[in-house]
């Protein structure tokens, strides 16, 4: 999320087609993660839902939250009204994001990492507070985001001067305790292969793909994004990109494969038996 934030906005009425469960709504903002930290045209998304799953709410600005609802008469009802209140109304919106940004950025000053961030997010509620304003009759909202930005600033911060290796490391021998993965020698690969759960290594590499990295980042480091941690363990150089590989199962029977690759002499845990040993 970071330089690129993303914010869920709310609303009763929606107009697009919201896939219905739990699960699908979470796999598509994941893929719309994938899509932020890769696509750098696309610099901040702002997606109507009508109601937010416990890792989007963990993850996102719930804007509707700041709002209390007996004060707002109507809400955001597509992203289209948004939209057309800044086309129509470009110079009070431009001003409207400058002296947002400007004074929380200014306030927060050089000492908090992640000023550009948090400034960036009050200033995405203080124009869904505007376009209410705009409305006929003009909506006054309560805007309540401070508790909000609070926890994005611990929350980045953390991420920015922690070494995400150690937490990493830690919910690698979870997930191998748990039988969640396990390891099998690269020479010994054969057709039973499952990347879903099996990692490969031989003795400088783990081999694995991104899913299963996610998976276990998910599932282990709940108070992490897993694109955060992946962007942190490949500045390291502890992860590479994903890379092409043939395995060759029998003389006859070969299949490509995209792994990431992980630097064992990193990943063991002192005091504690190697990975591949557990």
């Amino acid at each position: 999320m970071r330089d690129r934030p993303i914010v869920w906005i709310r609303s009763e009425n929606i107009n697009f087609n919201e896939s219905s469960s739990a699960y699908s709504r979470d796999k598509n903002y994941q893929a719309l993660m994938n899509s932020m930290q890769s696509n750098q045209k696309h610099p901040l998304y702002m997606v109507l839902s009508s109601n937010l799953t416990q890792r989007e709410r963990t993850f996102c600005l719930p804007i509707p939250d700041f709002i209390d609802p007996y004060e707002a008469t109507n809400s955001i009802d597509s992203i289209g009204g948004l939209i057309n209140s800044i086309m129509n109304n470009a110079n009070a919106f431009n001003s409207t994001v400058e002296r947002s940004f400007t004074k929380v950025f200014d306030d927060l000053g050089e000492d908090c990492s992640v000023q550009r961030e948090i400034a960036a997010l009050s200033m995405i509620a203080d124009v869904v507070k505007w376009h209410y304003s705009m409305q006929v009759p003009p909506q006054t909202l309560s805007v309540r985001c401070d508790e909000y930005l609070e926890t994005y600033t611990r929350y980045w911060e953390r991420i920015n001067d922690g070494n995400i290796l150690t937490p990493f490391r830690n919910a690698l021998y979870a997930a191998r305790r748990s039988d969640m993965i396990c390891f099998r020698p690269l020479e010994d690969v054969d057709s039973s292969f499952k990347c879903q759960k099996e990692i490969l290594y031989d003795d400088t590499y783990y081999y694995t793909s991104t899913a299963l990295l996610k998976k276990i980042i998910k599932l282990q480091l709940r108070s992490y994004m897993p694109s955060d941690v992946l962007n942190r363990l490949k500045t390291a150089g502890v992860l590479s990109g994903s890379v092409p590989k043939t395995l060759t199962f029998a003389p006859n029977e070969s299949k490509d494969f995209r792994f990431r690759t992980l630097l064992r002499s990193s990943l063991h845990q002192p005091g504690s038996r190697d990975l591949v040993e557990i």
